[in-house]
């Protein structure tokens, strides 16, 4: 058997590559890891280089073996639930010694979760409910395990049993009680949930109830109340957001009071790297009208590329942003995917370049992912 240099969950993996393929294609891929072990050991390497081949499922993916990497998931997805299980295992022995601990069962609920057996998970928790009446935390989790199976109405009163006995994290409950009602059409409930975090929540909180509130009143066909709120809830909340109507396509991207619409997808992956935004908030009508509408967004397609006369000197390629700034652009896979077209560069010489104001560089395309909010 050779031996395997690389350590830590490398070395692990290569007794799992053992059981997931054949002897000849794990020694080819535990080499490849020797290389990029020795590569990074022999010479400074970076703290970014140092993550990205800590990670095999990236590396493998990085380098266009998707099968391995998708092996890799499987395998250490199955080491986590055997693990997992291992410890149910041993928890319900431990009950069995105590049968009356209700912090024990809880516990094991949790790993149920963890494993996806929510009639396990509510089995425990009743059990532990049972055992200790007042156990808030025990009412919180069973009401999680309501809101992941789309039960916000179940989720209800467990959610008020936990912040009457006092569970610790008031505030996030008091959110979490707000959406449930309203999700079932308890509005007064959620209007009261809200109210109490405008009264004590912090910054974030009252901005998130308030935002709460309008969509209860929405609701109600209360346009009045809706729009105070939703103005409320601008006024707490200045950063930038990306947005769009449910049956709307258009993505705007909020710019305090006005917004300012996202030609194509493309540069809605440039908006995405450079703001940090990775989450399209779905809003209704009412708050999209809030908003006044500028200036479309300029597209990638249609901004000025800046290169340096002397490519062997300096090949790097700018982007010229809306502050005229020049932006980096990392590689030729950002370059594309971001929709930059080469007839938009333009060579000029190093004086005329280093008169544009420097930007931070626009991130790889490989870290940067955009979702759509549900719900």
């Amino acid at each position: 058997m050779p031996v395997l240099k690389a350590h830590g969950f490398w070395g692990a993996l290569y007794v799992l590559m053992q059981v997931l393929f054949s002897e000849e294609m794990s020694l080819n891929v535990s080499r490849r890891v020797n290389d990029i072990h020795e590569e990074l050991l022999g010479r400074e390497a970076t703290a970014e280089e140092i993550f990205r081949h800590g990670n095999p499922i990236r590396y493998f993916q990085e380098h266009g073996e998707a099968m391995v990497a998708d092996k890799v998931r499987e395998g250490s997805e199955f080491k986590i639930r055997e693990t997992r299980r291992g410890e149910v295992g041993r928890l319900s022995a431990a009950i069995e010694a105590s049968p009356c601990d209700a912090k024990l069962v809880h516990q094991r609920s949790l790993l149920r979760i963890e494993l996806e057996d929510s009639d396990g998970a509510l089995d425990d928790l009743a059990e532990a409910i049972e055992l200790d009446p007042s156990m808030a935390e025990a009412y919180a989790t069973r009401a999680l395990v309501r809101e992941m199976a789309g039960e916000p109405d179940r989720a209800v009163p467990d959610l008020k049993e936990a912040l009457k006995h006092g569970h610790p994290s008031r505030m996030g409950l008091l959110l979490r009680l707000g959406a449930a009602s309203r999700a079932s059409g308890r509005y007064d409930d959620a209007e009261e949930a809200y109210r109490q975090l405008i009264a004590h929540g912090d910054e974030e909180s009252r901005g998130r109830a308030h935002l709460g509130l309008a969509l209860v009143y929405e609701a109600k066909g209360l346009t009045s109340e809706a729009v105070k709120e939703y103005l409320a809830y601008h006024g707490i909340r200045s950063e930038p957001r990306l947005i769009k109507e449910e049956n709307d396509p258009a993505v705007f991207l909020t710019c305090g009071a006005g917004k300012r619409h996202v030609p194509n997808p493309e540069t809605l992956m440039y908006v995405s790297a450079v703001t940090g935004l990775q989450l399209i908030e779905l809003v209704g009508s009412l708050e999209m009208g809030l908003y006044e509408t500028g200036e479309p967004l300029k597209a990638t397609g249609d901004m000025s590329l800046l290169q340096y006369e002397i490519p062997e000197e300096d090949s790097r390629i700018y982007a010229v942003d809306e502050e005229g700034q020049k932006r980096w652009i990392p590689n030729p896979y950002t370059f594309t995917r971001m929709g930059f077209r080469s007839d938009r560069i333009s060579i000029i010489d190093r004086k005329s370049l280093d008169a544009y104001p420097e930007g931070e560089p626009i991130p790889s395309i490989e870290t940067i992912a955009v979702y759509l909010e549900q719900g």
